[in-house]
């Protein structure tokens, strides 16, 4: 009986060494994953405690990060008090913060256990495009509407007989003409760009 006993132990003994390898690698390439990724992963327990945080997190939030430490506010961190209140209430939530001329999106998930997630992107760039798009749409609408403007007022002038002279009429059909050429410029320029 002893023997079976110690037979089935050693099996027993084993099967937890395989196991606890096992869960040994997956850690380790969980590791591996959050260490790799240009977002910052923080998890943290239901108390504001640090249970993770990767190195990309630290670096963006430009602060230490100990794992055991506590999350508290500090001199330009506002986006403590929201990440905080959300990991309080377990809601989700995501949020844009500027720090140091940069922008910072944050998205607060809860988790089943007590706590949250938050993962922290630089979004700087991407604001940055935005408003240019903006400005250079609002900017390429103008420079098309100005030459589409004179030559309607030309054609315009033609065709309601204010421009009855035939040196008027011409230097109107000209001048149309012109900005029909401006006009297809801008917009090969428009093609090429895109």
């Amino acid at each position: 009986e002893v023997a079976s006993l110690a037979t089935s132990l050693n099996r027993m003994a084993t099967s937890l060494e395989r196991a606890f390898s096992a869960l040994a690698g997956e850690r380790q390439r969980l590791a591996e994953v959050l260490a790799t990724m240009a977002e910052g992963v923080i998890a943290l327990d239901g108390s504001g405690e640090i249970l993770h945080a990767n190195g990309s997190a630290a670096q963006l939030l430009q602060r230490e990060l100990p794992t055991g430490g506590r999350l508290e506010p500090a001199a330009g961190a506002e986006w403590v008090e929201p990440v905080l209140e959300a990991t309080r209430t377990r809601t989700a939530q995501t949020f844009l913060q500027t720090c140091e001329e940069r922008t910072l999106s944050f998205s607060v998930s809860p988790r089943t256990s007590g706590g949250a997630v938050v993962v922290v992107a630089d979004v700087t760039a991407a604001r940055r495009l935005e408003v240019l798009r903006r400005e250079f749409v609002a900017s390429a609408s103008h420079e098309l509407r100005a030459p589409l403007t004179a030559i309607r007022g030309f054609l315009g002038a033609i065709l309601d007989g204010t421009a009855t002279d035939p040196e008027d009429r011409d230097r109107c059909l000209r001048v149309a003409d012109r900005e029909a050429q401006r006009m297809t410029r801008l917009v090969e320029e428009l093609l090429e760009l895109s």
